[in-house]
C-alpha cells in the first residue's frame, strides 16, 4: 500500500526519524536506547511499561545505561580495541614515509593485498595498517572514510588523490551544514 504523505504517516515516522537523528550525528547508543524504549511502548504500552518498570525514572535509567554501554562498545572500536585482523569491512590508513593514505572496503584484507600487488604499498605498510570497523552500506563506510580523512587535514596532507564523499553528496554527512 503506497503512502499518501498524509497526518497518519507523519505521526507513525516522525518518531522514527527523531530516533535516527543522533545516530546519524554519531551517537549511536542514545539512538539504541531510544528505540528499545520506543519498542518497549509500542509493544507493552505506557502504562504497563511503568508498571513493569516500577517507574518511568527507571526505564529512562536502563535506556541510558545500554546507550551507554552502546558507546562504550563503538568507543572500543574506535580506539582499536579488538584485533585489526578481524575487521574485516570499514576502513583502513596505511602509513608510508611518503605520508598516509585512507581507504575504504567491505573486504579489506583483499583491498590491501591488491595495493600491493599494484606496487602502491609495501607488504609492511599493509600489515601495519590501521583497520577501523564501520557497520553497514558502502556509503557507511564512505561517510566514515570522509571523516577520516577531514581528522587528518583533508586530501592536501594524505596520499588520497580525491575526497570519499564529493560536492554532490555533502547532504550525506553528519553535523550539516557539511563543507570543507
Amino acid at each position: 500500500m503506497r503512502s499518501n504523505g498524509g497526518f497518519a504517516d507523519a505521526a507513525l515516522f516522525e518518531p522514527l526519524r527523531e530516533i535516527g537523528r543522533p545516530w546519524h550525528q554519531g551517537n549511536q547508543g542514545e539512538t539504541l536506547g531510544r528505540s528499545t524504549a520506543l519498542a518497549f511502548e509500542l509493544v507493552f504500552g505506557g502504562k504497563i511499561a511503568n508498571r513493569l518498570s516500577g517507574s518511568s525514572a527507571r526505564v529512562t535509567g536502563a535506556v541510558d545505561d545500554v546507550g551507554s554501554r552502546a558507546n562504550g562498545l563503538i568507543d572500543d572500536v574506535a580506539t582499536n580495541a579488538v584485533p585489526q585482523t578481524s575487521i574485516k569491512s570499514g576502513n583502513y590508513v596505511v602509513s608510508t614515509p611518503a605520508g598516509e593514505y585512507v581507504g575504504e572496503s567491505g573486504n579489506i584484507a583483499s583491498r590491501l593485498q591488491q595495493h600491493v600487488y599494484t606496487g602502491k604499498f609495501t607488504q609492511a605498510e599493509v600489515d601495519a595498517a590501521q583497520r577501523f570497523a564501520v557497520p553497514g552500506t558502502r556509503v557507511d563506510r564512505q561517510i566514515a572514510e570522509q571523516l577520516l580523512i577531514d581528522s587528518k587535514g583533508g586530501v592536501d596532507d594524505l596520499l588520497n588523490v580525491r575526497n570519499a564523499i564529493g560536492l554532490r553528496r555533502f547532504s550525506l554527512m553528519p553535523n550539516q551544514p557539511y563543507t570543507r
